[in-house]
């Protein structure tokens, strides 16, 4: 069910997309690691090697299994790859198709229906503007279905799906390549635990965030769906797919060695720089070893599927390695994942050993840490926070993290803050974890006075020892529908924390 700040969710996605040049442009990190590593399982999976090409071969199978000549693509954007799929098409002589292009944003419309014209072939694809999370413009059955990077953009997942599923006849195909992972494109807890492993080992040159325009000295876990409707529901496609359809071609990949070939780090790396290189080819490595031993899920699939009721789909899909869709699929509410540890595998950083880092503060009883500027808090400070205000310091996002070492004869902490307060009917919680154990929550009910939150240490913190404080917070400010000047996902305004004697 779509929520009442739907249409200024849209406007926001809108907007995000509408100056955009070339969506599908790539780091030149990620076109060597595709080329060197997905092409060839690409190809074995799929019998393809370029997106286009896997796009056009499938959809015109689908052509010729079903006599039908229509193919939709869902989310399709400036229509740039539709274009270039129905060339390719053309030009090997494949069964011909119309492609329909519904896409949400009337600016990319536009534009995709400008470049349809200029090139020639209002005959073979055009585009319309449609609202994928309501119905779909269409009076009968078409051959297929293809959606690029666009599932993990779209709320109503289960409507779409079966309207999908409701228009293909038997041995029609829907075909994508898109994002399985967290929500959000969040790391999930066992992968985040190997990248903050392996993030102060790299040169500072490798960690600057093109896409938010900042030095991220920490690996932020960074939650894009709090604008807009990137990876919205990005976990839930896969098992949606696996109640709906079978499976021809699955290929999973992914989970570690995006985060080092995306638009954010991934302009950072230069392939011809032999460490680069080298370091980019272990984290793939590394990546198969924890796929394979399930330690964790891939992220991205590409896939080839009929309906259920197909008679002729395979009864079992072409997949690399083994890797099913079934085995693919990270549950959200599993906790019995091993935690990998960089550790434990034969993963070398091929960097020169950083700097070392400044001695974590030991944090004495009765000496309160403020987050101000010009602060003792600063020191403390890890991943989730803005600069420091007059008076405190925001959190950014879902979570964010102090580390300090607790002195002898302290019991516990305690935390006083303010709260951003968002205009929602929404409950918020606020959760403390000490190393990796939470140990507090409160709600937080937009009481405009100083708040509160305090927590006992667990028996197995000794004084002295390393302490991880995770602050976790349920529902930030959302820049898209909580009308905020301030475009930050805030949280709450850390003043100062204290320890407490036993």
């Amino acid at each position: 069910m779509l929520n009442p700040k739907y249409d200024q969710q849209v406007q926001s996605q809108i907007g995000q997309y509408s100056t955009v040049e070339n969506m599908h442009n790539a780091a030149a990190a990620a076109n060597w690691f595709n080329s060197r590593f997905l092409r060839p399982r690409m190809r074995q999976v799929s019998g393809t090697e370029s997106v286009a090409e896997f796009y056009a071969v499938h959809i015109a199978e689908a052509v010729a299994r079903t006599g039908l000549d229509v193919a939709v693509s869902l989310g399709a954007g400036y229509g740039s790859l539709e274009i270039d799929i129905i060339n390719l098409a053309r030009s090997r002589g494949l069964p011909a198709f119309h492609l329909k292009c519904f896409e949400l944003s009337p600016v990319l419309v536009d534009r995709a229906n400008r470049a349809i014209r200029e090139q020639g072939l209002e005959d073979f694809v055009s585009a319309q503007v449609v609202d994928l999370n309501v119905d779909l413009p269409l009076a009968g059955n078409v051959a297929a279905f293809m959606a690029h990077h666009s599932l993990h953009h779209l709320v109503e997942l289960e409507r779409i799906f079966d309207q999908v599923n409701s228009y293909l006849p038997p041995e029609g195909a829907f075909i994508t390549m898109d994002m399985i992972g967290r929500n959000g494109h969040m790391r999930w807890p066992e992968t985040l635990g190997i990248i903050r492993e392996l993030w102060p080992a790299l040169p500072d040159r490798l960690k600057w965030d093109h896409q938010l325009s900042r030095f991220d000295r920490w690996f932020e876990n960074w939650d894009c769906s709090i604008e807009g409707f990137e990876g919205i529901r990005s976990q839930d496609i896969l098992p949606a797919l696996l109640e709906r359809f079978k499976f021809e071609r699955f290929l999973a990949y992914g989970g570690l060695s995006e985060i080092f070939t995306d638009r954010s780090f991934g302009p950072n790396f230069d392939p011809n720089n032999p460490p680069d290189a080298n370091f980019l080819s272990q984290i793939k490595a590394l990546e198969d070893d924890l796929i394979r031993a399930e330690q964790v899920k891939p992220t991205q699939l590409i896939a080839v599927m009929r309906p259920l009721r197909s008679h002729d789909c395979p009864g079992e899909a072409i997949c690399f390695e083994g890797l099913t869709p079934t085995k693919a699929v990270r549950s959200a509410d599993r906790q019995d994942f091993g935690a990998p540890h960089l550790g434990n595998t034969s993963f070398v950083s091929p960097f020169p050993a950083p700097d070392e880092e400044p001695a974590i503060p030991m944090v004495a009883c009765g000496a309160p840490i403020h987050f101000v500027p010009g602060g003792n808090g600063a020191a403390l400070t890890r991943w989730g926070w803005a600069e420091p205000d007059p008076d405190f310091t925001w959190s950014v996002g879902l979570a964010s993290a102090l580390r300090f070492r607790a002195a002898e004869g302290a019991a516990g902490i305690l935390l006083k803050f303010v709260d951003v307060r968002p205009p929602t009917t929404e409950r918020r919680f606020l959760t403390l974890r000490l190393n990796d154990r939470e140990v507090a929550s409160i709600e937080l009910d937009g009481i405009e006075a100083v708040r509160e939150i305090s927590a006992a240490f667990p028996d197995s913190l000794s004084p002295g020892d390393e302490a991880l404080l995770e602050i976790e917070l349920t529902r930030p400010l959302r820049p898209d529908v909580d009308d905020s000047v301030d475009r930050r996902p805030l949280g709450i305004g850390l003043i100062s924390m204290s320890l407490a004697p036993a």
